[in-house]
């Protein structure tokens, strides 16, 4: 998420906060809209994620991803991704509705570029833009959990509760649905 849209974002919970007191609205957008807007998705394992505080004393997660599989885009095998919020020392700031990631986690992620540091990517629509890779009922499933989330539909300004748990069906046949709308674009030159 870009600085300019992740501004946005906060500008629309606040604006919507008598109606979503306890969640972050972010746009509803499919997993084909999802796709197009992310100039990068890939297929990693949680390398390790911890909290850091930054210069002008916010607290951010950093996320360091093994990257198992290139969807779009270009990027190295490593990836670091960064979110607001996080705990150190006793010391926190809390964001809803960020990604939540953790040692040893199978995700798929809709990533851009960090407006404010090379080489270093957001997640795109905060939670709604990470997939986790579980076992439920003994089947490998794609999940969103989306805590702390709410979205809302372009020129609609209303706001629409999400259930915590968004289950996508199983990992091969969600794979194959987002390869398929992510190879167009990839093909035609990269991001948008």
């Amino acid at each position: 998420m870009t600085a300019r849209t992740f501004v946005n974002a906060l500008a629309l919970a606040a604006a919507l906060m008598p109606f979503a007191a306890t969640a972050t609205v972010v746009m509803q957008l499919t997993m084909e809209e999802l796709a197009d807007r992310s100039p990068v998705i890939v297929r990693a394992t949680v390398e390790s994620s911890k909290a850091v505080t930054r210069p002008d004393g916010s607290i951010w997660t950093v996320t360091r991803l093994a990257v198992t599989e290139k969807i779009k885009g270009a990027g190295s095998a490593q990836l670091v991704v960064k979110q607001p919020g996080g705990e150190i020392g006793g010391r926190g700031q809390r964001v809803l509705g960020t990604a939540k990631f953790a040692e040893g986690d199978d995700v798929i992620v809709f990533l851009e570029p960090a407006a404010d540091e090379k080489n270093v990517f957001v997640v795109q629509g905060l939670a709604s833009g990470k997939v986790n890779i579980e076992t439920i009922n003994g089947q490998k499933v794609a999940v969103r959990h989306l805590d702390g989330l709410s979205f809302t539909k372009a020129g609609t300004g209303k706001v629409q509760q999400v259930e915590n748990l968004d289950k996508l069906g199983t990992v091969d046949v969600f794979l194959t649905r987002l390869r398929t709308v992510a190879k167009p674009a990839a093909a035609q030159g990269g991001a948008h």
